[in-house]
């Protein structure tokens, strides 16, 4: 009985866990996105938070999702840079991107319609929250 319950416990629970993201839902398959910052916030480590422009915190005011090389692009003439995604997840429809480089961390989260995308980019003493919108390059 207690080995039946074991496995009712891990079936259940994997029924609910986050999946990998497939090669149907994206990668190859996937349009690339190009997506415009609406909003950023850039936060202290001490718990302030200021509304900024991209050219104050030497960002892009475009980025540009590769899921074919699995990649976030800069869209910033003469100065691209990019960040590798090392794992992504669809949870209740939404694409949950991570990577990381620098010092720094990322999460972003995809809306299921690929429309938005929301990140926190986090390092030692501060990090920004990105909102963006996006369309299908």
């Amino acid at each position: 009985m207690r080995k039946l319950m074991v496995c009712a416990a891990v079936v259940a629970l994997a029924s609910i866990a986050p999946r990998p993201l497939q090669a149907a839902e994206g990668g190859a398959s996937r349009p690339n996105l190009l997506c415009a910052l609406t909003t950023i916030m850039a936060c202290e480590s001490v718990g302030e938070c200021e509304r900024v422009k991209a050219e104050d915190v030497n960002l892009s005011s475009f980025i540009r999702l590769d899921f074919k090389e699995m990649k976030i692009r800069t869209r910033k003439t003469g100065d691209e840079r990019t960040s590798p995604i090392h794992g992504s997840t669809v949870v209740d429809g939404n694409t949950i991107l991570t990577g990381g480089e620098n010092g720094r961390g990322w999460t972003a989260v995809l809306s299921a319609d690929g429309e938005r995308l929301n990140a926190a980019v986090v390092g030692d003493g501060g990090g920004f929250l990105l909102f963006a919108n996006c369309l299908p390059e």
